[in-house]
């Protein structure tokens, strides 16, 4: 799958594909990949109509777009967060797929998916592993308590350890009215402008 356009609900959020593939049944297929080896260890399944699932029993891991997202897949195993952070001074974390897709094709930064709410932490913990040269963290959330409840998990593993990741984490809520980053962005006729200014000023304030 190359283009938006050749699945409803990539039409429905306007995102392109990037990592996507698509089976047999229509359904989108979207890598995640282990926190601990960095190979895939499971895929999340968005239906036509956007329902989702993950395979059954499986760790929930991450999944990413940035720079290397547009090669084949068998190379984002090799090519995936653990051996590839040197170069990344500020990462994006969303809960979904859609929100970190417009936030990417318009902002071109670095984005993970941490698939739901409750894998923010986990995702934050693992990040603290890995050797940053000035780190910088952003989280989008959804306007649910859920999600803040997530994201406040996170910060508090995140803590004062500013050995590796020295600027504190902020959270970008979505507006009251709008459920995610993605109804905004879809409110504000895919304005690349306005995004990038919203996302920009954001980080601008907090660091």
């Amino acid at each position: 799958i190359t283009d938006k356009s050749q699945h409803a609900y990539l039409q429905r959020k306007n995102v392109n594909p990037f990592i996507c593939r698509v089976d047999k049944y229509d359904n989108l297929i979207i890598p995640f990949f282990s926190l601990n080896s960095n190979e895939i260890c499971t895929i999340q399944y968005i239906k036509p109509d956007g329902s989702k699932l993950f395979l059954k029993d499986s760790e929930k891991g991450y999944s990413f777009l940035g720079d290397k997202s547009s090669i084949p897949q068998s190379n984002l195993i090799k090519r995936g967060l653990a051996v590839n952070h040197d170069y990344i001074d500020l990462i994006l974390i969303t809960e979904g797929f859609s929100d970190a897709a417009c936030i990417y094709q318009e902002t071109g930064y670095f984005t993970i998916i941490a698939g739901d709410c409750n894998n923010i932490a986990k995702v934050v913990e693992k990040l603290k592993t890995l050797t940053f040269r000035d780190l910088k963290i952003m989280f989008i959330f959804d306007s649910d308590d859920a999600s803040e409840n997530g994201i406040n998990r996170a910060i508090d593993v995140l803590g004062d350890d500013s050995k590796v990741i020295p600027a504190k984490p902020i959270c970008c809520y979505t507006r009251e009215r709008f459920k995610d980053f993605n109804d905004f962005y879809l409110s504000n006729n895919y304005t690349p402008t306005r995004i990038k200014n919203l996302i920009d000023t954001a980080i601008y304030t907090a660091f």
